[in-house]
């Protein structure tokens, strides 16, 4: 389960995604400089394929961050915090511990967003004519351990 961190301002977060997205860029670039230089022997293949899946996983991982990096400026420059974290939620659930652990500053990025989300959502829930903010924290809870299932299985 993530675990509570230091409350960030939505600026430190957006320039940590930002650093987070330049060091996978530059991780990616030594790795498809690695494929593009192994040899061509068979012997090598396994390890190739392991570059090339290690790979396309950073790319999903900065597609990701490339996306919370829009909705992040999106809050900054329009204030629509109410309206743009809900969507930050949902991008948030899809990650699971793994995923979370593989890249420490990605770790340190969604950690906090969604620790924000979650406050979110309870003040929702807390709002009148709302559902109470355990239901809103049951249902978080549930979706992460069936993304979890599904991620595993």
């Amino acid at each position: 389960m993530l675990t509570k961190t230091k409350k960030q301002s939505l600026a430190e977060l957006l320039s940590g995604v930002r650093l987070a997205i330049f060091k996978i860029d530059r991780l990616s670039r030594k790795i498809n400089y690695k494929i593009d230089n192994f040899p061509r022997l068979e012997v090598y293949e396994k390890e190739k394929t392991q570059l090339v899946s290690l790979l396309s996983k950073l790319k999903v991982m900065q597609y990701i961050l490339e996306i919370i990096e829009i909705r992040v400026e999106t809050i900054l420059t329009t204030n629509a915090l109410y309206h743009t974290l809900p969507e930050l939620l949902r991008i948030l659930k899809t990650f699971n511990e793994r995923e979370l652990g593989a890249i420490p500053e990605l770790s340190s990025i969604i950690e906090p967003l969604f620790y924000m989300s979650s406050e979110y959502e309870i003040e929702t829930a807390l709002a009148p004519n709302t559902v109470n903010a355990d239901k809103v924290i049951d249902e978080a809870y549930r979706v992460l351990r069936l993304n979890n299932e599904r991620l595993n299985s």
